[in-house]
């Protein structure tokens, strides 16, 4: 199979050569999977599975659950999370999304657990953790992301391409630079890959506006889109399913399965 860039960076940490700040950092499932591309799938299903899960988890009933389960696994970038699966972002969204749902069933010791598990595969998700059950607490989930942070040097990058260097050394300025005229032309890839997940947007909410805040807010340290501003999907979920009558459910998971605006997830 073709290897994206990122997945490269994965298989040279298992390998034991290194790789460059951010991807250092996430040494779990290079450590688990090594070059075991069946291994990377299991890693990815498991991290779908377990989003699924939580998602259900965080629903208010049975059927909201099933309807947001399946918009899940349709949005764009769990489709190229699986078309991908030599990458870190479905296991970490799927520890992410379960660690909010312990916190929220007031099992917090667990919750915390998760979340640290989930900071050693990428270390964004316990941040997204706490934004999903919206606490605090879930941010120790960082703390295993601090120590591997003082105790590794990063490695040499293995992607070698036009641009890639001033991407990794000037991460601000080239998302900026690379999402500024999608953002001034409008482009709708901003938001169309959501589908009628876009009614969640209507709910006027601290922890659903913070979250899809700092979901976007990683554009402007990435040239990826898709795959990056849907890490608020299981909440974004929630939400949809919540604020729609359950005889319109349907109609929101064809909105979003057959979506003809949906693109390929990056």
């Amino acid at each position: 199979m073709i290897l994206v860039p990122d997945s490269k960076r994965y298989v040279s940490m298992a390998e034991g050569r290194g790789a460059p700040r951010p991807f250092c950092y996430r040494w779990l499932l290079p450590a688990l999977c090594g070059t075991s591309l069946v291994r990377w799938r299991v890693a990815t299903v498991l991290g779908v599975l377990l989003t699924c899960i939580g998602i259900a988890s965080l629903c208010g009933s049975w059927w909201q659950a099933l309807a947001g389960v399946i918009v899940f696994v349709a949005l764009p970038m769990t489709e190229f999370n699986l078309r991908n699966p030599v990458l870190t972002d479905s296991l970490s969204i799927g520890l992410a999304t379960v660690s909010a749902a312990l916190f929220v069933n007031d099992l917090i010791v667990p919750a915390v657990l998760v979340a640290c598990v989930a900071g050693m595969v990428k270390e964004s998700a316990p941040v997204f953790a706490a934004l999903f059950a919206f606490t605090p607490w879930l941010l120790l989930g960082l703390i295993p992301v601090f120590v591997h942070m003082v105790m590794v040097k990063p490695g040499v990058d293995v992607v070698v391409e036009p641009g890639i260097e001033d991407t990794l050394r000037h991460p601000f300025r080239t998302g900026v630079r690379f999402h500024r005229q999608m953002v001034l032309k409008r482009d709708a890839y901003l938001i169309a890959p959501w589908g009628g997940l876009l009614i969640a947007l209507t709910v006027i909410d601290v922890r659903l506006a913070l979250c899809v805040a700092v979901a976007y807010g990683q554009l402007l340290i990435a040239t990826d889109t898709v795959r990056l501003y849907q890490w608020c999907a299981p909440l974004v979920i929630v939400y949809a399913v919540a604020c729609v009558p359950a005889p319109w459910l349907l109609l929101l998971v064809l909105s979003v399965v057959f979506n003809p605006f949906r693109g390929d997830g990056v």
